[in-house]
């Protein structure tokens, strides 16, 4: 039985949306219009990706609100999750951005290039 081929992600496509049309073992269920869950982890839809997220789109986080011990911020019509604490040496005035790296969603800093916060959709 020949091997599955593997597609690359074209830039600004979000690899995960990949299996979106293809056949694949993977759990996958659009919640809504703004949110698929794809391996049980929420995903932000391609189009909806590209048009607010990435590099291109840098915001300010000026208010973290902890809900459940959980703290989140939002943006883009979305409530984002931070997987770590705050780093000491941001400010919540520095321009970031959200990139999806490697099946995962990273908020990045324009001032601290060396670092990124793993967040997850909520």
């Amino acid at each position: 039985m020949p091997a599955k081929q593997q597609q690359e992600a074209k830039p600004g496509e979000h690899p995960a949306m990949q299996q979106q049309g293809r056949e694949s073992e993977s759990a996958h269920v659009t919640v809504n219009k703004n949110v698929t869950v794809v391996n049980g982890q929420r995903r932000i839809p391609n189009a909806t990706f590209r048009a607010s997220f990435g590099r291109q789109h840098t915001f300010t986080v000026n208010n973290i609100t902890v809900i459940s011990g959980q703290p989140r911020f939002q943006y883009g019509g979305f409530w984002l999750g931070l997987g770590v604490p705050w780093p000491g040496a941001w400010a919540y005035a520095d321009p970031v951005y959200v990139e999806f790296v490697d099946g995962q969603y990273y908020l990045f800093n324009i001032r601290h290039p060396g670092l990124r916060i793993a967040i997850i959709v909520l």
